[in-house]
């Protein structure tokens, strides 16, 4: 294989870095930052008094406007469930991931590195329009007036401009300042970001991979971390989603791990979850071949959902949160509701609904609040089925033939 030398030249870097990022457990939440430590100057205390006003400490939210979901250990939902086919006709069952995959595969990048690549991004936008890229860039002063102009063409490629802080602290840039200092880090980028894209960007990377989860919950729907193996689809932290660099070094493990229950990464099986990648540009070398080997083959099966971290963010949040309840059962209609408890203001991907449907149904229509959304029929083990996309919260689900 084309990437055989890379493999066995950089496995001792891969086994020890990840081991160091075990010991600092990322993926969990932090602790807020402490008080400054020492007397602020006049003209320090008046800054500071500034930016609490304009980035003043947020109530705390709930359901059913909840921006994202607190770390946990205990199962949030059981795979098993969301994997299954429904067992009677009308039954209904929300799918693990978008379309009805067994796991997921998200791309970021991070820092503003990759302007220097925008020829190689845009070949890379046009070969894989379905898979999309959330670039996390920085924006004081490594933002530049020519980053903002890549970052228009990045969006209208079908790429996302998403934040990586506005200095890019990590967490130990935050030890001994205020709150309000703290808080511009992952405030001011929504702001700027917004302003210059007229898109809010809803998830972060931290800045030298770790940061304060506690600020960034205000802000955003997702963080994502460098703790570098992937994601178990039950317990998610989603202010602290693991991710890793070392995709194209063991892309096989990466992934296969996330589609059989045999492969380990790191003495663990991952079946039915979430392996995030993150780059600072496009990997050097032939990563074509990689993504035609081992990403577009699952991805074309309909087995491997990859997309950004974004959409996997929105998916598992609403889906980890869902109630689906069958309204109407009957020979020509089936319908449904479905809520969660998620801001719907930054919650607007659709869930794909399994639903059993009668035998004698040749084609299906679904119409959400009287408006028509993807379905489609497909079969298992000799049964009938529709695959329907549904947003939580927007109102009933008809199924028709």
């Amino acid at each position: 294989m084309k990437y055989l030398s890379i493999l066995a030249t950089a496995a001792l870097a891969l086994s020890s870095s990840v081991q160091g990022v075990h010991a600092a457990d990322e993926a969990k939440p932090n602790t807020p930052p402490e008080p400054a430590k020492r007397e602020l100057t006049p003209e320090e205390a008046k800054e500071d008094a500034e930016l609490a006003k304009k980035y003043p400490k947020l109530p705390p939210r709930t359901a059913p406007k909840l921006l994202n979901l607190p770390h946990t250990t205990e199962p949030r939902i059981d795979i098993e469930e969301h994997l299954a086919w429904p067992k009677e006709i009308g039954d209904a069952v929300i799918a693990l991931w978008h379309g009805n995959a067994t796991g997921a595969l998200a791309f970021t990048s991070d820092d503003n590195h990759w302007a220097s690549d925008i020829t190689r991004w845009t070949q890379f936008a046009e070969k894989y329009p379905e898979i999309g890229m959330a670039h996390c860039v920085n924006t004081n002063e490594s933002m530049r007036e020519g980053d903002k102009e890549n970052w228009r063409k990045l969006l209208a490629l079908g790429h996302e401009i998403q934040s990586h802080g506005h200095r890019h602290w990590g967490k130990g840039n935050f030890e001994g300042v205020t709150e309000a200092d703290g808080r511009r880090e992952y405030a001011a980028p929504v702001e700027i970001i917004e302003e210059v894209t007229g898109k809010k960007p809803r998830i972060l990377a931290y800045g030298s991979g770790s940061g304060m989860a506690d600020i960034a919950a205000d802000y955003y729907i997702a963080a994502r971390s460098t703790y570098g193996v992937p994601n178990d689809a039950a317990t998610i932290s989603y202010m602290g989603i693991a991710s890793n660099t070392n995709l194209f070094l063991n892309p096989t493990a990466f992934i296969n791990t996330l589609l059989d229950r045999e492969t380990k990464v790191f003495g663990k099986n991952y079946y039915g979850g979430l392996t995030s990648a993150h780059f600072h540009g496009l990997p050097k070398g032939d990563w074509e071949a990689l993504f035609e080997e081992h990403i577009v083959p699952p991805m074309k099966e309909g087995k491997l959902w990859v997309t950004t971290l974004t959409n996997v963010a929105m998916y598992g949040q609403s889906r980890d949160t869902a109630k689906l309840k069958v309204t109407k059962n009957t020979a020509k209609e089936i319908a449904f509701t479905l809520t969660d408890d998620m801001d719907d203001d930054y919650f607007d991907h659709p869930l794909t609904i399994k639903v059993r449907v009668p035998a004698d149904w040749k084609t299906v229509t679904a119409k959400q609040n009287g408006k028509e959304v993807k379905a489609k029929l497909v079969e298992n083990e000799g049964k009938k089925f529709a695959l329907v996309e549904a947003i939580p919260d927007r109102g009933e689900t008809t199924l028709t033939p």
